[in-house]
């Protein structure tokens, strides 16, 4: 019966040296149907980790799609084995490696791969080392809130078991910072870059979150993903960028940002197999997540708006913006074709106020519409 199970959830358990070497030998039987594995949270370590990739290489890599390896302390003594099965799985469509131990070098050979994989959707990196910001790693404490206590307090999700992870960390925001590699760009980044200039890759949701990533790898970022037009979810937070409601990316200063802009990201929503979109009618904690402008993770929508001005002499006399509520009302520009401005904008779900300004004088009919989450798009 085993070999015929596609689906293997063994997260949050602590497993044993044998428990590992009894999952190898499932992976090594050349009649496994496993396509699925989620091992998350169970602190293997690199030993067994190595060992783990190398069976799953071996027997499983025309079958695994799915592969959760979150929370294992994993450093980059294995990140050369993940890479090789990255290579190797061709199938390969989610790789999670978030809330380990993995530092630039590490993450810059899993992403050697990852960058010209032919079907990897997903990767979820957030949470390692990989910046140099660090005066000391992150901590996390865990909150749990079982079904009865989320309804009494109003905090009831829609589709999905929401786990809250409150985690803290130092940051070094002084002038004399280490930097190992001053005004040089990180292996990383420079992987990352290719990975965004590669017009092939079918990534479509990245999360880099929380690795401290500096300045210079921030800057050098945000000039190379402008030619990227294929990745529809980034999340940046925790380093010196940030993606704003168009899905730009920005670089950012540390010493502007207080340590406000971090603490704002405290509440980790892992995004759980099978829900890509976690929805909630919770305000604050719209207002919280909405700052990564993820247009997978909150279900954004492309939406049209439309001005039709009344009989003018001119119509290419006036200068039509939008106001949107979701943006604070800044002004956007408008296309015009035939007798019509237009503007096509991505939107998270819920309501939307807007209005229209006409050679900046405001338009009295306030609009609004209600949006609904986009429907799951990706995931095996």
């Amino acid at each position: 019966m085993l070999k015929k199970i596609k689906t293997l959830n063994l997260s949050f358990n602590k497993l044993s040296s044998e428990a590992v070497d009894n999952l190898c030998m499932l992976f090594d039987d050349q009649y496994s149907e496993l396509s699925e594995i989620n091992l998350e949270a169970n602190c293997i370590g690199d030993t067994k980790i190595i060992k783990i990739c190398e069976s799953i290489s071996k027997s499983l890599i025309d079958k695994i799609r799915y592969l959760n390896l979150g929370q294992n302390l994993i450093s980059d003594k294995s990140c050369a084995n993940i890479a090789s099965l990255v290579r190797d799985c061709l199938n390969l469509e989610v790789l999670i490696v978030y809330e380990n131990h993995i530092r630039n070098f590490g993450a810059a050979l899993i992403m050697g791969e990852i960058k010209s994989h032919v079907s990897i959707k997903v990767f979820d990196i957030s949470w390692n080392t990989i910046g140099e910001n660090l005066t000391h790693e992150p901590t996390i404490s865990e909150i749990k809130r079982d079904e009865k206590v989320r309804e009494t307090e109003g905090r009831k999700f829609m589709n999905v078991s929401v786990t809250e992870m409150r985690k803290t960390m130092t940051f070094n925001t002084s002038d004399d910072k280490p930097r190992s590699r001053a005004r040089n760009i990180s292996p990383f980044a420079k992987e990352l870059s290719n990975l965004f200039l590669n017009l092939n890759s079918k990534l479509i949701h990245l999360d880099i979150s929380h690795n401290n990533m500096d300045s210079n790898d921030s800057k050098f970022l945000c000039e190379e993903v402008k030619q990227n037009h294929s990745i529809l979810g980034l999340h940046v937070d925790g380093n010196e960028m940030r993606v704003d409601d168009l899905g730009f990316l920005f670089p950012t200063n540390n010493k502007v940002n207080s340590h406000d802009y971090y603490a704002n990201s405290q509440i980790y929503y892992q995004i759980a197999k099978g829900h890509p979109n976690i929805r909630t009618k919770i305000t604050n904690v719209r207002k919280i997540r909405s700052k990564n402008n993820c247009w997978i993770c909150e279900g954004w929508k492309e939406v049209m708006f439309t001005y039709k001005p009344k009989k003018v002499k001119d119509i290419t006399s006036l200068n039509v913006k939008l106001h949107l509520s979701f943006e604070n009302y800044i002004p956007t520009e408008t296309i015009l074709k035939i007798d019509v401005f237009v503007c096509y904008r991505m939107v998270p779900p819920g309501e939307i106020l807007y209005y229209f300004t006409v050679n900046e004088t405001l338009i009295e009919n306030y609009g609004s519409d209600t949006v609904n989450a986009k429907e799951d798009i990706y995931f095996v």
